[in-house]
């Protein structure tokens, strides 16, 4: 597995393994209503600027994309998704702390992020602690996400 920065050719790649990552995974721990509505946030007109505007790293191997995952320059960490046949197989901690450790390089030492369910063990594995609860909505869906952050 390579880890690399995401180039604009990934984008329609990126996209489906979103998708595919919250149809399945996310379908554990979500309503259909839910995962629907997550997965449908990503379309062409806007997935380039959830991708492209923070510094988003891919994790690829010799099938093509497996996870990718990004930051801002405030520290916050924008995405973190695994396709699901590699799911469990260390894949976002290794993408976690590549991105941690490109943002630490670039003088970022405080991070933070909105988890979903099934994300939150990792964070918390790679240091994160609880700091509060966010909700939001997708057109009329409502999620109840975990915050997290990190310091130092």
């Amino acid at each position: 597995m390579d880890i690399r920065h995401a180039e604009e050719t990934d984008l329609v790649s990126l996209m489906d393994l979103f998708q595919i990552s919250i149809e399945t995974q996310g379908a554990e721990h979500y309503s259909s209503e839910q995962v629907h509505a997550w997965a449908s946030r990503a379309t062409e007109a806007t997935f380039d600027d959830f991708i492209l505007g923070p510094t988003t790293f891919v994790a690829v191997d010799d099938s093509g994309p497996v996870g990718f995952c990004g930051y801002a320059r405030d520290g916050h960490i924008t995405s973190l998704y695994i396709r699901p046949d590699n799911a469990g197989k260390g894949i976002g901690k290794a993408l976690l702390t590549h991105v941690l450790d490109d943002a630490r390089a670039h003088g970022i030492t405080n991070f933070h992020v909105e988890a979903s369910t099934m994300a939150i063990s990792l964070f918390e594995k790679m240091g994160f602690e609880k700091s509060g609860f966010d909700d939001i909505s997708i057109g009329d869906v409502k999620f109840h996400r975990q915050l997290l952050t990190l310091k130092g």
